[in-house]
């Protein structure tokens, strides 16, 4: 039976070990909220090595370098925070003589060429009753645009017993380098990654839809010339099939011990999307470090609230304005408030009081990109009490130098309103704009 890694972090405080949390973002405020919320303990230091992030956190945990942590405490255990650069930092902390035993979520790396997100995330993508196939995508070089390196999985006499080996077939196709995409793609580069002989590689799970058209409100993708030509119907009701699909990958035990899980999925039905992958992951022995849900809130949703009641996920919620005439713009319906009396409903539920429900601001040129709009903004989430805020760029549209000035503005906004910036790097103007660390330069 696997072990809840959280529980297993717990233990080992407890047991007096000193651990150190590795890389301070969302997911190391996460656990160290959790750590102290259900279990009283808590890390003796956060690492990081970038000079801005040092100090200490709001639970008056030490932010160090590494040197400076090996040089204070002795003997560290390290929890590496980071979807993306875990096996990046493992790499580096084997480089400077650190033992596995001495990595709590260690798994065997090595340097090679080859493509983080190809090798590390688990998108299972529910297809229409139309097509009657459900497909695991590979690429992120550009998320907001039609996918087209996915495996595609057939149901075979409703049981998908060939799902194994056409995952296999698939990375011998990018080995081999027969995908032709993949041969000139910037995130395709020597890097550390999972061993190639390591079976639990994958980092990420996300369970996606094939289309949005189900969607209850537009969003920026849609209404700044996104993929809105391209939708299409897609019924939706039946979900026992994917039920199979996801239970039959998922059962090929090829998770990471502290794999993240998301949610992308439309609202309609959100309760019943959030209860099939729930079900799946409990029928197969899986615990998520963190549940990510990416939501409009525009409806309530049972689901989420007995989550948030047991702190089990963090909220990406998609707002992008501060008032009521420039949602509409930007979602195509008219439910600003609604979305707003929602958050509420879920504050009063929520154990760590709003901490992890992050409001979303996606800077569209014309629309939300002015001062005026941006402080409105603030004031609502500061009045809700909120602490954490996303901040993206449309992905459609170049950045100027007025722009990053902007986006410079927003950021000193945030850090003298005492929030916190996170989800940075699905930006690339907004990594630039703030010369901060991008995936596509590690």
């Amino acid at each position: 039976m696997l072990v809840d890694i959280k529980e297993q972090i717990a233990k080992e405080i407890k047991n007096g070990k000193n651990v150190a949390l590795y890389c301070y973002g969302i997911q190391a405020e996460y656990l160290i909220t959790w750590l102290g919320h259900f279990h009283h303990v808590k890390p003796i230091c956060i690492i990081d090595n970038d000079p801005r992030k040092k100090g200490q956190t709001d639970e008056n945990i030490p932010i160090l370098p590494y040197e400076e942590a090996k040089n204070e405490y002795q003997e560290l255990s390290f929890f590496i925070c980071s979807d993306d650069f875990k096996y990046t930092i493992i790499g580096r902390l084997l480089e400077k003589g650190e033992k596995p035993e001495n990595i709590i979520n260690y798994v065997p790396v090595e340097k090679r060429k080859g493509c983080l997100y190809f090798s590390n995330r688990l998108l299972l993508v529910q297809g229409s009753d139309s097509d009657e196939q459900h497909y695991l995508v590979h690429c992120n070089a550009d998320s907001f645009k039609k996918q087209v390196l996915h495996t595609d999985f057939r149901n075979t006499e409703g049981t998908y017993s060939n799902a194994h080996e056409q995952l296999l077939n698939t990375y011998n196709r990018f080995a081999k380098d027969e995908i032709e995409e993949c041969r000139s793609c910037v995130l395709n580069h020597e890097q550390y990654l999972v061993k190639e002989s390591y079976k639990e590689h994958y980092k990420a799970l996300a369970f996606y839809q094939k289309s949005c058209s189900d969607c209850l409100a537009s969003c920026v993708y849609c209404c700044v010339g996104g993929n809105s030509a391209d939708k299409f119907k897609a019924k939706y009701d039946d979900f026992d099939r994917y039920k199979v699909f996801v239970k039959r990958i998922l059962k090929l035990r090829m998770l990471d011990r502290d794999f993240t899980c998301s949610f992308d999925v439309s609202e309609r039905d959100m309760d019943k999307k959030i209860a099939v992958g729930m079900e799946c992951l409990k029928e197969c022995d899986y615990f998520p470090l963190v549940i990510k849900i990416n939501s409009c809130l525009i409806t309530y949703n049972d689901k989420i609230g007995e989550m948030m009641k047991k702190g089990l996920c963090y909220i990406i919620w998609s707002l992008d304005s501060g008032n009521r005439a420039t949602y509409r713009k930007i979602k195509q319906i008219d439910a600003f408030e609604r979305s707003v009396e929602t958050v509420k409903k879920y504050l009063a539920e929520d154990v760590f009081h709003g901490k992890f429900i992050i409001p979303k601001y996606l800077i569209v040129k014309g629309i939300n990109d002015t001062d005026e709009e941006f402080d409105s903004f603030l004031k609502l989430i500061i009045d809700l009490g909120l602490k954490n805020v996303s901040l993206s760029y449309d992905f459609y549209s170049s950045m100027e130098e007025n722009d990053a000035a902007f986006i410079r503005r927003c950021y000193e906004k945030i850090v003298s309103s005492g929030l916190c910036l996170t989800y940075k790097n699905n930006s690339r103007q907004i990594t630039e704009a703030l010369n901060m660390n991008n995936i596509l330069s590690q």
